[in-house]
């Protein structure tokens, strides 16, 4: 007598799908194409939703991170109007505050990269001078910003992504202070 009758019903199954599906060609194609489809859809959401928000970001201690925006309370405040934090109002809090350890700023941009090569549209954030050092991150080459570079009337630099050096500058260390064209205008190569 066999033991597990639920194993037995399985392979029962699998071997009536078989001959349904030799049975109808037309029906085992649309059936496997159809499970290809969402296998590589589900796939392809996972993968996204991994590297976006499961992923823990690399920095100091993500538990203690939060950001800051403003609503309208006319609107009801609930976030669907958020925006970014005006830069005066930045500086009041940052010190004015007790409560957090850092406080930095960060404004996503998209800059245009000329010189050598293609010009192309690269996705970039400006930052406080701090914004590295609050988040625990070290430059793996070069330094990040010192405190007094987010002045106006400052040398301009910049802090390439790892991706970009990679791709657009070869990961040539020389790269550290040259000057590159973003928008127009010129920035000093730090990392």
């Amino acid at each position: 007598m066999w033991r597990w009758a639920a194993i037995e019903d399985l392979f029962m199954d699998v071997r009536f799908g078989v001959r349904m599906l030799r049975k109808n060609p037309g029906f085992a194609a649309v059936t496997i194409v159809t499970l290809a489809l969402g296998i590589a859809a589900n796939t392809t959401i996972f993968s996204a939703v991994n590297g976006w928000m499961l992923r823990r970001p690399r920095i100091k201690d993500p538990a203690r991170v939060v950001v800051i925006v403003t609503t309208d309370p006319a609107k009801g405040g609930w976030g669907w109007d958020r925006q970014p934090v005006s830069a005066f109002d930045f500086v009041a809090w940052r010190e004015q505050s007790r409560s957090f350890e850092a406080m930095v700023a960060g404004e996503p941009e998209e800059f245009a990269l000329n010189g050598e090569g293609e010009p192309e549209k690269i996705p970039g954030l400006r930052v406080s001078t701090d914004y590295f050092h609050a988040l625990g991150v070290e430059a793996a080459l070069g330094r990040t910003f010192l405190s007094d570079e987010d002045q106006s009337g400052r040398n301009r630099v910049v802090i390439l992504s790892h991706g970009l050096w990679q791709r657009r500058f070869g990961s040539n260390p020389k790269v550290m202070g040259e000057v590159v064209r973003l928008n127009g205008e010129g920035y000093t190569v730090i990392v």
